[in-house]
């Protein structure tokens, strides 16, 4: 019979702290200090005791894993002959991704790469470790350390992906458990405030400020009420000058939407080189970045630009500062405000809710209210300042 030897401490000489010493589940010695940050008291040998038990104790809960994994691998070798199947993590989520890709859409697998890979890398090197290593004590880590960066609604998206893989891991044996399946998701809401629209002189600084494709996106973004994501890879096929609408397929609802072109914003597709391929992006820079990476990337670059407009304080971009990889604070002007301002404009031209709804792509009634800013300062013959706006940065 094997007897694990009980973590002991000893002193370092060049810390004023007990360190533990044991050994983990290949045999191999660790050595850890028994300080608990959060606890500045002065630290007694008992307290320290307790610290290397429990580092004991989780070095032995894993090595009794590993050997039950290890039996079953055997028996599954006894009774049919052939070995266990095994895989690590970043090798089966591999596996996931295939399998999701012939029964989900183009933008679902997109979805489920994102969520994963956000996971692999938080994992680092433990991506490597097989799946069947994995605990609840794991994902809710994880979950712990997404809402500290992320919004509650954010980290819930990201749990439900893991709860897919690992579900479908389990069913095929991989792993003896979901270890997400008991996870509880949150259903709090980030934040009680909702995004504001732009006024006119943020506007005006927004263009002066832009250059390129991020002008271009403004100006679609202004005239069509549309989200960041879709105006991101919007197409020249979209667009039908000789109809003058463009249409839009919504990644987030999968509505499609035919949009009548409005003049200034048609005013300015004339000023843009749309080359010979139909099926080219319109702002392809932004569109390659958005297909590799996401919105996250994009929303960082526009609120940079608002920023430097002075509508919005600058996220550092340092790794660990606020804003970046810290606590993201909600704020109450992003690109989604270009959409609040499409509709508050409408509304306050005396167009009905009706066909505001149907012309942004809005749900229902409950959710196109959430947008209409009652009270907001009206600006006085909106649709027809704003071209002057365009034209005046040398748009045309």
């Amino acid at each position: 019979m094997c007897i694990t030897a009980m973590a002991f401490l000893f002193r370092n000489p060049k810390s004023r702290y007990w360190h533990a010493g044991w050994k983990d589940e290949n045999g191999k010695r660790i050595n850890r200090s028994t300080h608990i940050p959060a606890k500045e008291t002065k630290q007694s040998r008992k307290d320290a005791q307790k610290v290397a038990d429990e580092y004991e104790s989780a070095t032995r809960k894993a090595k009794s894993a590993k050997l039950v994994r290890q039996t079953l691998a055997e028996l599954h070798k006894d009774i049919l002959g052939d070995d266990a199947p095994t895989a690590t993590i970043t090798e089966y989520s591999k596996r996931f991704i295939e399998f999701k890709a012939g029964e989900t859409s183009e933008k679902g697998v997109r979805y489920y790469e994102l969520c994963i890979q956000r996971f692999l890398n938080w994992l680092g090197t433990r991506a490597d470790y097989d799946i069947a290593r994995f605990t609840s004590a794991d994902i809710i880590r994880y979950r712990n350390e997404l809402l500290k960066t992320v919004a509650p609604s954010t980290a819930t998206n990201q749990i439900k992906a893991l709860k897919a893989m690992f579900r479908m891991a389990h069913e095929e044996g991989m792993c003896l458990e979901n270890p997400a399946s008991s996870i509880k998701l949150s259903k709090k809401s980030s934040s009680t405030q909702e995004r504001r629209a732009f006024k006119v002189d943020e506007l005006k600084s927004l263009l002066e400020v832009a250059t390129g494709e991020w002008k271009s996106m403004i100006i679609f973004g202004l005239y069509t009420g549309q989200r960041l994501g879709d105006l991101a890879t919007l197409r020249w096929s979209a667009i039908n000058l000789e109809s003058n609408e463009v249409r839009f397929l919504t990644r987030k609802t999968s509505h499609s939407i035919l949009q009548p072109i409005a003049e200034p914003l048609r005013e300015h597709i004339l000023t843009l080189d749309a080359g010979e391929n139909p099926t080219a992006y319109i702002h392809p820079i932004l569109a390659h970045l958005y297909e590799k990476n996401g919105s996250g990337n994009l929303s960082n670059q526009f609120g940079d630009l608002l920023a430097a407009c002075g509508i919005k304080k600058k996220a550092p971009h340092r790794k660990k500062a606020a804003g970046r990889s810290g606590k993201r604070e909600t704020s109450l002007v992003s690109f989604h405000s270009l959409r609040a301002t499409a509709v508050t404009l409408m509304h306050e031209a005396g167009i009905p809710a009706s066909m505001v709804e149907e012309w942004v792509g809005h749900e229902s009634k409950e959710v196109n209210r959430r947008y209409v800013k009652h009270g907001y300062e009206a600006l006085k013959n909106a649709t027809s300042k704003l071209p002057n706006i365009i034209i005046s940065n040398g748009e045309r």
